[in-house]
């Protein structure tokens, strides 16, 4: 009995604490100018971005111009425009971490990008660092060269001497991507040979990334959309079909990495980052084929 209600005191101290706490850094954030509604609710950076298309940053440059440098821009957040601001905010010292909340707007909460914790991200992000250092890339200048080549060529014959006007978005687009993947995955999907330089991948994301502010307001409609089998997923916007395809492919290059089935790096100059992930010193639930297919499926570099 007496050890419940010593329990009950501590768990009422502990509340009473957190709660104060958090009092304590609202109250710090009050004395900062800002939009009135912005400070009472998050809401109103939900309604700039997925009401009125991603338009909370431009409402952001907006109450700067009206109230100064430094604005309040929600209940818990406070957001600086001093470039002198940068070097104190981002010193090597420093340690912060991310809101909880936008471990989820990706889709892709185990990866690198999306850790939230500091000392976290800091273990994640040194086990793919070296794979991405200037001498590492510097590797594949041959391939990059013959890649950049072959764009010229295809500019030359099929567009120059053709008269034809040619969409280097689309073209750069493809170089990048065959480069990219080349690197990350030992494998090329050949976009810089498809007609007009099409790039499905890309193609489809740019489409899907009208949908992010959206999923990230409201992550567990991603998480729905997630869980669907992919022919119902197709079935609802055929745009996802390279999407789906990409990441069908990568899964199956780890699964096959991880049972021993895929070589595919030992044709390459350069290992893979599943095999650098794989080989490094994470502890083994750093090394699960979940955690490599959202790091897979992360912006590189973190």
């Amino acid at each position: 009995m007496a050890f419940a209600k010593t329990l009950e005191v501590l768990s009422s101290r502990m509340v009473v604490s957190t709660t104060a706490t958090q009092f304590g850094l609202l109250l710090m954030a009050a004395w900062f100018p800002g939009d009135r509604l912005a400070a009472a609710t998050g809401w109103v950076e939900t309604y700039h971005d997925v009401f009125r298309g991603g338009q909370f940053i431009f409402k952001v440059e907006e109450w700067h111009a009206k109230y100064g440098p430094i604005v309040r821009i929600s209940p818990w957040e406070v957001h600086i425009a001093d470039p002198d601001f940068v070097d104190t905010l981002f010193s090597s010292n420093s340690q912060y971490e991310k809101k909880s909340e936008w471990k989820y707007r990706f889709g892709i909460p185990h990866s690198t990008f999306d850790t939230i914790e500091h000392h976290h991200h800091r273990l994640r992000r040194s086990a793919v660092a070296p794979f991405f250092a200037k001498q590492k890339i510097a590797g594949i200048t041959d391939y990059i060269s013959s890649k950049a080549q072959r764009l010229c060529d295809r500019l030359e014959a099929e567009y120059k001497t053709a008269g034809r006007p040619a969409n280097l978005s689309e073209g750069l687009t493809a170089l990048t991507f065959d480069i990219i993947t080349y690197y990350i995955f030992a494998r090329s999907f050949e976009y810089i040979e498809r007609p007009n330089f099409e790039a499905p991948f890309t193609n489809a994301a740019k489409k899907l990334a009208t949908t992010l502010h959206t999923m990230g307001h409201f992550p567990w409609l991603l998480t729905i959309l997630q869980s669907l089998p992919n022919s119902v997923a197709l079935a609802m916007n055929p745009t996802v079909g390279a999407v789906v395809e990409f990441h069908g492919a990568i899964e199956n290059q780890i699964r096959d990495i991880k049972s021993g089935a895929n070589d595919a790096h030992y044709n390459v100059a350069h290992k893979t980052v599943f095999n650098e992930l794989l080989n490094s010193d994470l502890p083994p639930e750093e090394k699960s084929a979940e955690r490599l297919k959202h790091e897979a499926k992360q912006p590189h570099p973190s």
